[in-house]
């Protein structure tokens, strides 16, 4: 049985993440949704070109090694888009996590 990375991430944001994250980010479901599904991609092929040197693997280990990093986080996504303190660490994690895979390159794409 083969496994589809992409598939495996894009089933862990169901409908009813993509209904949490929608007012979080201020933006209709449609958009949210669309947004994701060029996200993912993006995000996989950010990973796969800077982890492809040892000092990018080794970074990237690292930062999935830290102890905030919950390796239960995607059953937790409704819980992560609910707003508040849980939200806000989501984001700065998201964010640190970003900033690994795309480092200089991330600038121009964040607005936060």
């Amino acid at each position: 049985m083969s496994m589809n990375l992409m598939e495996t991430i894009a089933a862990a944001f169901s409908k009813e993440i993509v209904e949490q994250a929608s007012p979080l980010l201020g933006e209709s479901e449609s958009d949210t949704e669309s947004a994701l599904g060029m996200l993912l991609p993006a995000l996989l092929a950010g990973v796969a070109t800077h982890e492809s040197t040892s000092d990018g693997a080794s970074a990237l280990l690292n930062t999935l090694s830290r102890p905030d990093i919950d390796s239960n986080l995607p059953h937790k996504l409704t819980e992560l888009f609910s707003g508040g303190e849980r939200t806000d660490a989501l984001l700065a994690l998201g964010a640190s996590l970003a900033g690994t895979a795309f480092g200089e390159r991330l600038a121009p794409c964040s607005t936060r």
